[in-house]
């Protein structure tokens, strides 16, 4: 989802990025949007600019422009938008993780259906197959709906009994080999750590902490696992049970996602596996440990109670990062009869950008200026997300904001601003 989007008016391309012969793909484009093409072929950007109007082209180098806020700057200035209002789009993932430094949407387009491994961790707001495709997140936008990430959308609520309007939803699909076995993963969505600015703001990621130690947001995220396996059931390969990844001894009370398997297997006919591996000893956090020694700290340490012969096992957890943990599991999975092995998790973890922090302001109370944090209602079984001031505990003020406002008011304090920019002359030019 665009969590740095308050209402789609312009994209920013990489033409570069895309074969010739898909040029005229971008007529099909709706006219609703402007758009803005970035190559270092003049003659290809003289031909694009015919396709309709509301085209502007610029032949600097684009490698350099989403490292450069100035020159990012000069294409809002152009395209009279702000940045709340445009997004990224190319089919190069490494132009994608440039663009993530700054406050944009981005779309990545790719025609393959499992995403490599090693990207997963630099995930655009939305991926489509092909760019007629951008059309459905246009007219979604326009009409007040949302696309995205499935776990992030479902877990969007802002009011009570109110939950985020979307169309078009999905998971992300990988593989990975560790241990000498291989698994498929299935990602519901990203999450962003504690320290990343996008955290403030993002529902899933702050509802994941919140259910760490409560299980406040179980019935949140109920529904969501139980829509993630049926899809991997009946769209990749039939499950036959549900596990998780098992907690520690010392935590053994906090088995979060215990409940969450039982309803999940009783209303659908999956054997709930949950008992059927568990965390032989403790071991210490895997925070701040690379993915050699995460591997290393977590070897060994889970144990099977039973067989899984010829068994497609489903193997839930909330986060996968380096995937340490969930492999070892997998592991004694495989090496007790499982066929096959699918990870589900609600969130990949994003690799943070301290730039990011360069762009965004906090929200503040309108009454008293102290900081605004998003907050979950505790009344309500859903748990609608807000803004509540800080000084709330010290009585002093009660002030909140509704999520869509608090988000759109971040969004716009937070944009890069085109008056910063020299009124010298641009190599960018305007075409009709």
């Amino acid at each position: 989802m665009f969590i740095e989007l308050n209402n789609l008016k312009g994209l920013i391309v990489n033409l570069d990025s895309f074969k010739q012969e898909t040029d005229i793909e971008w007529s099909n484009i709706s006219d609703k949007v402007k758009l803005l093409f970035f190559s270092n072929d003049k003659t290809r950007l003289i031909n694009i600019s015919s396709i309709r109007n509301n085209v502007y082209t610029s032949d600097n180098d684009p490698y350099a422009y989403f490292i450069n806020t100035t020159c990012f700057a000069e294409f809002l200035k152009i395209m009279s938008l702000h940045s709340y209002e445009v997004v990224f789009v190319s089919s190069d993932i490494d132009n994608i993780k440039n663009a993530l430094n700054l406050p944009l949407g981005t779309i990545l387009v790719s025609d393959t259906n499992v995403t490599d491994y090693t990207r997963i961790c630099y995930l655009p707001d939305f991926e489509v197959s092909k760019i007629d495709e951008i059309n459905d997140i246009i007219n979604d936008n326009i009409n007040g709906k949302m696309s995205g990430y499935f776990a992030e959308l479902a877990t969007t609520i802002f009011k009570w009994g109110e939950y985020l309007p979307f169309n078009h939803a999905y998971a992300v699909i990988s593989e990975k080999e560790l241990n000498g076995y291989k698994c498929s993963i299935v990602c519901g969505g990203r999450y962003f750590n504690t320290h990343d600015e996008r955290y403030k703001v993002h529902q899933l990621s702050q509802r994941i902490i919140n259910n760490k130690d409560t299980m406040s947001q179980n019935a949140v995220f109920l529904p969501v696992f139980e829509q993630l396996v049926k899809f991997v059931d009946s769209e990749l390969s039939k499950v036959d049970g549900v596990t998780r990844v098992p907690p520690r001894p010392s935590e053994i009370k906090n088995d979060r996602f215990l409940n969450i398997i039982g309803q999940i297997c009783d209303k659908n006919g999956y054997t709930d596996l949950a008992h059927g591996i568990y965390c032989n000893s403790d071991y210490p956090t895997q925070k701040n440990l690379n993915a050699e020694e995460r591997l290393e700290n977590v070897r060994g340490k889970f144990s099977a109670r039973m067989r899984f012969d010829g068994m497609h096992v489903i193997l839930i957890d909330d986060v996968i990062s380096t995937g340490a943990t969930a492999f070892e599991c997998a592991k004694v999975l495989y090496e007790n009869g499982a066929k096959k092995v699918t990870i589900l998790v609600l969130g990949v973890n994003q690799l943070t950008n301290s730039w990011r922090s360069t762009y965004y302001k906090d929200l503040r109370c309108e009454y008293c200026g102290a900081l605004m944090k998003m907050r979950f209602n505790s009344k309500r079984l859903e748990r609608p997300a807000f803004f509540g001031c800080t000084n709330y505990r010290n009585g002093n003020c009660s002030n909140t904001v509704d999520y869509i406002t608090g988000i759109r008011t971040i969004n716009e304090q937070s944009e890069i601003s085109t008056l910063t920019v020299a009124d010298s002359n641009s190599d960018i030019d305007l075409l009709f």
